[in-house]
């Protein structure tokens, strides 16, 4: 068996570094403002099974509390940890299969 060089070792960190590089940034989370009946928008999302597309169409926005709180919404793709959800203002709820 063949042993594994520190230069191995740097490849393999390098290549996991970079999947999860692109993980991170096709991953999301996402805060969810139904303009929809929140029973109608929940009910869709319960349908949906694996395999299918989700695409939610709305608005990234700031939603702030009257005791002082507030959400605000990532513009960017690349960010991760506090602050990197999307906050989105749901206007329709579409489900297809792939």
């Amino acid at each position: 068996m063949a042993r594994r060089t520190d230069s191995d070792r740097e490849g393999v960190t390098a290549a996991r570094d970079i999947g999860r590089r692109r993980l991170l940034a096709r991953a999301t989370t996402l805060l969810v403002l139904p303009v929809l009946p929140r029973l109608a928008l929940a009910s869709r999302l319960l349908a949906v099974r694996t395999g299918q597309v989700v695409e939610l169409s709305g608005q990234l926005v700031r939603a702030d509390g009257r005791n002082g709180w507030h959400w605000v919404s990532s513009l960017s793709r690349t960010d991760t940890g506090d602050g990197s959800c999307e906050v989105v203002w749901v206007e329709s709820v579409r489900v297809a299969d792939r």
